[in-house]
């Protein structure tokens, strides 16, 4: 996916032939680095992706569209895509930290590690607020240390366990959740790109 972002974005250069797609809006001549079909050249790369089937073809005119787009266009459309996306994906994520807290904590029901995830959440987008409004990187260390704490004193109050063994069951947890955070962003990144 890098390539193609890459692609979309990196100047062209030298004299012009055309590279010809088809939309649904019809044909589109798009204009490419002169020199012949040469090895490494943006119109060769795109024909070879594009001979790879359907999602080859999708992939190469997504590639196209992205650089006919006006200046500063393309970034417009991705944060308004990963923004409007991000927030539901993050929303699907409170069943599965209920998941992992039910495997650290079996006794209890999964309806309570329900409402302890959506309160976990709901913490920890306030914590991130000063942080996303600032800008500040130092404020943004500050609400994942904030939600860390406030999540080990909840789970310490609620389940009754030591220090050690709260500790390092968040540590378990927290790594988990991080890793399908990664994941889903990863997602919902692509989607956004995808739909430009």
């Amino acid at each position: 996916m890098a390539f193609f972002l890459a692609a979309a974005i990196a100047p062209q250069r030298g004299d012009n032939y055309r590279f010809v797609i088809r939309t649904p809006a019809g044909d589109e001549a798009v204009v490419f680095p002169a020199g012949g079909p040469a090895q490494g050249d943006p119109a060769t790369t795109l024909g070879r992706i594009r001979e790879r089937g359907r999602l080859g073809a999708f992939l190469a005119d997504r590639v196209v569209r992205i650089r006919l787009l006006p200046e500063g266009e393309t970034a417009r459309r991705f944060t308004e895509g990963f923004t409007t996306n991000a927030p539901r994906a993050l929303f699907l994520l409170v069943p599965f930290l209920a998941l992992l807290l039910k495997a650290a904590y079996s006794r209890r029901f999964y309806a309570e590690h329900l409402v302890v995830a959506l309160h976990a959440q709901t913490i920890g987008f306030l914590a991130f607020v000063p942080g996303a409004l600032s800008g500040w990187t130092p404020l943004t260390l500050a609400g994942v240390i904030a939600l860390a704490w406030w999540t080990f004193l909840a789970l310490r109050r609620l389940h009754g366990e030591g220090w050690i063994r709260t500790a390092f069951k968040l540590a378990g947890i927290g790594a988990a959740f991080v890793l399908a955070l990664g994941g889903v962003l990863m997602m919902v990144a692509t989607l956004a790109l995808l739909s430009i």
